[in-house]
């Protein structure tokens, strides 16, 4: 996770320097970080995901979405949205899969994995450009940066803690994880309505509307998957035992 924000980091002091090395829409550094994040995730997921590596699949997954749509935003400008929003369902589909084989291990397990790939894509922060009218840009990158940095420390704490708790503690620490990327889409509301230069009060509560709503549809794949497993392996675990009309 903090490689993934070492990449804003680096998009910061690339845009403030005018270094002009890029691919897409993404500076070098960037792709290399992310690339290396990625391959992480590969190496992890090799390893059969030991506990300890439970954040390198996801954020290596979360790492694949930044990299892909950076790399063709620059190509494919009239489609951005739309590409990008099919990349995101299509490398979600392997966080849904990896969930349902975790499962085995506990719900929490699942949706702990899943929730470290939605928040991945949170501890990212947009860079505020003098040329964009704001007198304050700089300031106000420092806070967006700020804000990742002090959610990624509340995360790493959390997982943390969950990967060394006891079972029957690790769903409390999931609902912390929860609330914390929760409450992302209400800290970090207002920073793309005014990177957009449309900040006001509704703009703001729509980007956090939308933002709950992200979170809350992809977690209730998983729930609903899981609840379904259950009803499919008690109905398995019932033994049809005909009546004596019908054995007639």
């Amino acid at each position: 996770m903090f490689a993934i924000y070492m990449s804003s980091v680096f998009s910061w002091i690339w845009s403030s320097s005018n270094f002009s090395p890029q691919l897409g829409g993404l500076p070098l550094p960037n792709v290399i970080i992310l690339a290396a994040v990625v391959i992480m995730g590969i190496y992890a997921i090799s390893r059969r995901l030991p506990l300890i590596l439970i954040v390198w699949p996801p954020a290596g997954l979360a790492s694949l979405f930044i990299l892909v749509s950076g790399l063709l935003s620059n190509e494919f400008d009239a489609s951005a949205g739309i590409l990008s929003a099919a990349i995101y369902v299509f490398i979600y589909l392997f966080v849904l899969l990896v969930a349902f084989r975790l499962m085995s291990r506990g719900i929490s397990l699942s949706i702990c994995y899943a929730l470290i790939f939605i928040f991945c894509q949170a501890i990212r922060f947009p860079t505020f450009e003098a040329d964009f009218g704001l007198g304050n840009s700089n300031l106000l990158t420092f806070l967006c940066a700020l804000r990742a940095l002090v959610e990624i420390t509340i995360a790493t704490l959390i997982i943390r803690l969950f990967v060394l708790s006891e079972v029957r503690k690790s769903t409390k620490l999931v609902w912390y994880l929860f609330l914390l990327t929760l409450s992302h889409g209400i800290t970090a509301g207002w920073e793309g309505p005014l990177l957009a230069n449309s900040l006001s009060f509704a703009t703001a509560i729509s980007q956090t509307l939308r933002w709950f709503g992200f979170l809350i549809i992809q977690l209730g794949f998983i729930v609903a998957i899981y609840r379904m497993q259950r009803a499919f392996d008690f109905f398995a675990e019932v033994e049809y035992v005909p009546t004596e009309d019908q054995s007639k």
